[in-house]
């Protein structure tokens, strides 16, 4: 009887994890197209056992019969599987008339798992290598794909698809780092930091076991974190209403614990974490590399030629967005000069990638 309890509630708590109408993001339905695969890469340890992983996806596109052909693209941090749209289409620089597009939510947001979908006091912490570590086995599971033709990354995106070819040289023919960094430096970590502060701050948050969603710090949090994301001159411009709209957006968005385990993973990215240096970590990239930096960046400070990645990587490819929105750089709408920039880079770049 002991025995029979124990495996009721275990599926009792695998249930949470199942699809459903719930996610990091309030309002998400999930209901999209997509579908979920249950990863064994990253594993919750709970009062009942330890659950596999849900990573919800969605593709766009045909997988072609050599398998070849497959894009995988990565959201920025506060980000989710829609985030690169105004880069996919016919004739944009991801096109599903060439391409099979796979597009997830990463670990930790989004439609997969989450705080937001299990009891928050028992999701553990993750880093940028744990959401990789998941993709990959996404890739290579649910679609049999041994290699893909290129990994695409905004942001933390761009971290992780760092990450994915330094820990898996041969995974990816090509990398696309849009507004990278070989690491979260001192100041983004202080910035992420102060923003978190925010969240702490709400009487709600009650040390990470609330009931209620602390929505009024995680307004603040957006409204503190928004000038860095621009440059001063455009949020200036823009004013108290725009930072306000971002504090807005993440108060009605996010599940407070969601978004700061997902920053915390940005937090603590170096490269070399897992490795002896930055050096002797980007030496075991092997892909082809395209870097797309925002010269106006300070949250991922553009350091021009004193750039790691530069450095560390001197074959790649860089293209430098000659733009004043800062680190927004990355995400401006269809027909915006930052986005048809950016395009047009990544259409060349992948145009002399052999697709066979």
């Amino acid at each position: 009887m002991a025995r029979l309890a124990s495996k009721i509630s275990f599926v009792l708590f695998l249930c949470l994890l199942l699809p459903a109408a719930k996610s990091a993001f309030a309002g998400d339905a999930c209901n999209d197209g997509g579908a979920y695969f249950a990863s064994s890469k990253f594993k919750i340890k709970t009062s009942t056992g330890i659950v596999k992983t849900t990573i919800y996806y969605t593709t766009r596109g045909t997988l072609n019969a050599s398998r070849s052909n497959a894009i995988l693209l990565l959201p920025g941090t506060s980000g989710d599987r829609n985030s690169m749209n105004d880069l996919i289409g016919s004739g944009n620089a991801f096109d599903p008339t060439k391409h099979f597009i796979i597009t997830p939510d990463p670990l930790g947001g989004g439609c997969s798992v989450s705080p937001a979908v299990t009891t928050r006091h028992e999701f553990p912490p993750y880093d940028v290598r744990d959401m990789v570590r998941t993709e990959v086995e996404l890739v290579q599971k649910e679609f049999k794909i041994k290699r893909l033709l290129a990994v695409a990354g905004i942001s933390q995106g761009a971290f992780q698809t760092l990450q994915l070819g330094v820990d898996t040289p041969s995974f990816a023919k090509a990398l696309i780092l849009i507004v990278p960094a070989s690491r979260c430096d001192a100041t983004c970590q202080d910035l992420v930091s102060r923003m978190e502060a925010k969240v702490f701050a709400d009487p709600n948050w009650q040390g990470g076991a609330y009931s209620d969603n602390p929505k009024q710090g995680l307004f603040d949090a957006g409204k503190f974190y928004f000038p860095w994301l621009y440059t001063d001159a455009y949020a200036e411009k823009a004013g108290e209403a725009a930072a306000a709209a971002l504090g807005q957006k993440w108060a009605d968005n996010w599940d407070a614990k969601s978004l700061v385990y997902r920053y915390d993973a940005a937090k603590t990215f170096h490269i070399a974490r897992y490795y002896r240096n930055t050096g002797s970590a980007l030496r075991r990239v092997k892909a082809k590399v395209l870097l797309m930096r925002s010269t106006s960046d300070r949250l991922l400070t553009y350091r021009g030629d004193a750039d790691d990645l530069l450095q560390g990587l001197p074959r790649a490819k860089v293209q430098d967005i000659p733009s004043e929105l800062g680190h927004m750089a990355c995400c401006q709408g269809a027909g915006s000069a930052e986005n048809t920039f950016i395009r047009t880079g990544i259409s060349e770049f992948l145009n002399g990638i052999p697709s066979k």
